[in-house]
């Protein structure tokens, strides 16, 4: 119960109370089928919780602004046409006596909440739950068939439904909901033919689904959009300058799965004198299945209220085609390690492992690529692979335990290792964090597009199939008449065009520029190299403590970066600078050249890619650093008092804290301008755990014995924070990757 919490400090006094709700439960039972033989355990686990938000909403409101003295209007001079319906409807009036509101666009007013906002205040608290439902459920038979062989299994099933608010959802149906499934097999058989050699045997089979998917689908809305797709039903992201969002969140629909992992791994281990080896190998395959419709019910951006009120939409983003794949990759692995005790005091830990990641491939080759020297590729049109694959993945491992005193009260300990990473498939199919266009990756490369370049128009057909992209259109050619007329046009694939937006004087213009997603075709796998040196002493059998210093560097990690970015500050020119400051930064004035960007853009201007704008380019450009003191203080049965306390000092630092959703760097073209704090960064964390064995009582029924009371305490210090503005073209290069200054006294803005 949240009878007891304090209440949100974001959820003000006269709002209802945000709830906080836990309730968990389960059980678990095991025992044996055969004495000796066969044994049984089965365990369940549910929680169901409530967690509720108290997030800002901007919306318009129905009753006029007192004292808003005109602004935004065109002729009126009283009033706010910028959030106030009543006024800006009243303006619109005045330049036109015959003026009616759009009839789509007066539906949709009905959407914003409250309904009907008839306050002088535009902005609302939005506290709509996180409500999240889990069921777990695990069961194991282990099979002791002799003293040689042993054998086990075990299934697993995971079933989770959330409904929570991604953004700033102005109504309940515009959150999210997500549901995953997961099933896990896995056999396990152990063989001993002698006290010295011993092998395992494991395999598994791993079957997962998620649906990330907004809310609304089904939702009886009163409009028509022409998307036939049911998973694409429902109100367009409708964004009005300056409110909250109209919709649910664009980077939903995605599916995931079935995705299905086959693995089998087999180890040999071996005593001989002072040394313990173990060899093995592993054999793995991923199929993953996926679709992310990332603004598949568009993107719609009107200027101001009035604009909207008219039914005047600016350009419109959606995406076009399907954009499900089918990937498959294979991966092998083996190993070698050898546990030496050199010296009674001393022991050596030597290993070696080598990984071979395949390149992951389609099942109807619908992947592409970009090169600067060779355009757009597909697989198995001009490419056999999305790239070149590394094999080169040699990973040692070194370890060392000295005890100092013989006695085993002081060890000293050191290591050190090259471990390399395992990338989702998200990190090529689903990069959804990047500002500048809904191209997500290796499947929405539009190798089929129709290049239409120079004047007269020449026209070359693409090289490839794969007709999903973000496809952005002009105002003028969406339909934004009523609830009946299909919004979008109807041969959205036929849109599919790239263009270097030339002009003609006769006849339709050159489509603009694509944005497409690249990777580099000499990709190398990320490693990370670790370090370690430490010691552990025992003061008594009752209490100890333990120091280690812990380093690593992130190599060859991955990034995405905008390849064909022009120079900071090519759409802004003196002139556009005056007017912007002149105007008090109006953003009706305030806005970069769009022109003067595209014709600084790198590729246009070397003439190998006029029809291109955005070029997100997946490479290992990043890298990262950490360095960290971790202490530990153990103290076990003082007086039925047990405690584990542990600080950790430490700082790290990356040049993009996430290989998926980080968003472009500030600057693609130096992107090591973004190197600072992790993200997750966390210089100073203590931890407590303490338990108490309460004094027993003998009962018969043993009611008052092995009673604990427990306690954890976590204390840290906050993580790094910035501000990305999505909004104002701030650096002039179309990006809209941009950071804010801040300006003051530095301890203001620490985390």
């Amino acid at each position: 119960s949240d009878s007891f919490d304090a209440r949100n400090y974001f959820n003000p006094a006269g709002d209802p109370k945000t709830p906080v709700e836990l309730e968990q439960y389960g059980g678990s039972a095991g025992g044996r089928i055969i004495k000796d033989k066969l044994f049984y355990f089965g365990a369940f686990e549910g929680q169901m919780y409530t967690v509720g938000n108290s997030l800002p909403g901007h919306v318009p409101t129905t009753a006029s602004i007192v004292g808003g003295g005109g602004n935004g209007c065109v002729l009126i001079t009283t009033g706010d046409c910028s959030i106030s319906v009543a006024d800006a409807t009243q303006d619109l009036l005045a330049q036109n006596p015959s003026f009616v509101v759009n009839p789509l666009s007066n539906y949709l007013l009905g959407f914003y909440a409250p309904t009907p906002n008839t306050g002088q205040g535009t902005f609302v608290s939005l506290n709509y739950p996180n409500v999240n439902s889990s069921k777990n459920a695990i069961g194991k038979v282990d099979y002791h068939i002799s003293n040689h062989h042993a054998l086990s299994g075990s299934y697993f099933f995971g079933n989770d439904t959330i409904v929570g608010m991604d953004f700033f959802e102005l109504l309940p149906q515009f959150r999210t909901k997500v549901h995953s499934r997961a099933q896990d097999v896995s056999a396990h058989w152990a063989w001993t033919p002698s006290s010295t050699l011993a092998n395992e045997l494991r395999g598994g089979f791993t079957h997962y689904v998620l649906q990330i998917l907004p809310d609304d689908i089904g939702f009886p809305y009163k409009i028509n959009t022409g998307l036939s797709n049911p998973l694409l039903s429902g109100i367009p992201d409708i964004r009005i300058n300056p409110f909250s969002q109209l919709g649910a969140f664009h980077n939903f629909p995605k599916i995931v799965g079935p995705d299905k992992v086959y693995d089998v791994i087999d180890q040999l281990s071996h005593l001989r004198g002072k040394h313990a080896f173990k060899f093995g190998g592993e054999l793995r395959k991923d199929l993953v299945h996926q679709a992310t419709f990332r603004a598949g019910r568009g993107r719609m951006r009107f200027a101001n209220l009035e604009n909207f009120l008219k039914g005047v939409p600016g350009n419109t983003t959606f995406l076009a085609g399907d954009p499900t794949r089918n990937i498959s990759q294979w991966l092998y692995a083996g190993y070698a390690q050898d546990d030496w005790r050199i010296t009674p005091r001393v022991t050596l830990n030597l290993g070696f492992r080598y990984e071979l990641q395949g390149v992951p491939s389609e099942a109807n080759n619908l992947f592409g690529n970009w090169e600067p020297s060779a355009g757009f590729e597909q697989v198995g049109k001009n490419i056999n692979s999305i790239y070149k694959g590394d094999h080169k993945n040699f990973s040692p491992r070194f370890g060392i335990a000295w005890d100092v005193t013989g006695k085993g009260t002081t060890i000293v300990r050191a290591g050190g290792s090259l471990i390399y990473s395992l990338l989702s498939m998200n990190a090529f199919l689903s990069q959804q964090n990047t500002q500048n266009t809904v191209t997500l990756g290796l499947g929405t490369i539009p190798t089929g597009a129709t290049i239409v370049t120079g004047d007269p128009a020449a026209t070359t057909p693409g090289i490839g199939n794969i007709f999903t992209t973000g496809v952005t259109i002009p105002g003028s050619s969406v339909t934004w008449v009523d609830q009946t007329t299909a919004i979008y046009p109807a041969n959205v694939t036929g849109l599919v065009q790239c263009g270097d937006g030339a002009s003609h004087a006769t006849g339709p213009d050159n489509p603009g520029p694509c944005d497409t997603f690249a990777m580099n075709r000499n990709f190398r796998t990320p490693y990370v190299e670790n370090w370690t040196i430490g010691i552990q002493h025992a003061f008594s059998s009752k209490l100890s403590l333990e120091a280690t210093y812990v380093g690593n560097r992130g190599v060859k990690l991955i990034g995405v970066r905008d390849l064909n970015q022009p120079a900071v500050g090519s759409g802004w020119s003196p002139a556009e600078i005056t007017a912007c400051y002149q105007s008090l930064y109006n953003p009706d004035v305030c806005a970069a050249d769009g022109g003067a960007e595209a014709a600084a853009r790198p590729y246009p201007i070397n003439g190998k890619a006029p029809s291109l704008r955005f070029v997100n380019y997946l490479s290992n450009a990043y890298g990262s650093t950490y360095h960290g003191l971790q202490t530990t203080l153990t103290a076990r049965n003082y007086h039925g008092l047990d405690f584990v306390a542990g600080y950790t000092y430490s700082h790290a630092l990356d040049d993009a804290s996430s290989n998926w959703v980080a968003f472009l760097p500030k600057d693609s073209a130096h992107p090591a301008l973004d190197h600072g704090s992790s993200d997750f960064d966390i210089t100073h964390r203590f931890t407590l755990s303490v338990t108490y064995t309460l004094p027993e009582k003998k009962t018969r029924s043993q009611l008052l014995e092995g009673w604990q009371l427990n306690t954890i305490i976590t204390l840290q210090s906050g993580q790094p924070w910035g501000v990305n503005d999505q909004s104002f073209d701030l650096s002039g290069t179309g990006d809209l990757a941009d950071r804010w200054n801040f300006f003051g006294n530095p301890s203001d803005f620490r985390s």
